[in-house]
């Protein structure tokens, strides 16, 4: 189907009609331990690895050893990813979601200088407490 994106999640694309409307954002959301964040990083790693679509993470919980040492369970080397220029983890600890509020330009241009294709925000409660309180 075409302006659909493909997950390469198995039977998720079929479910979703050929996978997710192109050029959109997808708020997955649930109960901690429900498979939010391993569904958007086997977007992600997908995109990368069966589509050659470049993917960012920015994250706000983990720093990239977490990510990588949790993603390895999975046999996923997310480190080779990054060698290749195919996946760029940005991090922004809670404490500097300020900082990641201000950096529209750079974060524009991470996009654009790696071809970045797919994206994932893991976002935490601290990151919407402080942005519902810098925008009243």
């Amino acid at each position: 189907m075409e302006g659909r994106v493909a997950t390469g999640i198995p039977g998720l694309d079929e479910l979703l009609g050929g996978g997710m409307k192109g050029h959109s954002v997808c708020l997955v959301a649930g109960a901690s331990g429900t498979g939010k964040t391993t569904l958007g990083m086997q977007f992600l790693y997908e995109g990368a690895n069966t589509y050659n679509e470049p993917g960012l993470l920015i994250s706000f919980e983990e720093d990239k050893r977490q990510i990588n040492d949790y993603f390895s369970s999975f046999s996923w080397d997310l480190g080779l990813l990054e060698s290749k220029r195919k996946l760029v983890v940005l991090e922004y600890p809670a404490q500097e979601i300020s900082h990641f509020m201000a950096q529209e330009v750079l974060i524009h241009d991470t996009i654009s200088e790696n071809g970045i294709i797919r994206a994932r925000c893991s976002t935490s409660r601290r990151f919407a407490t402080a942005y519902s309180t810098s925008t009243t």
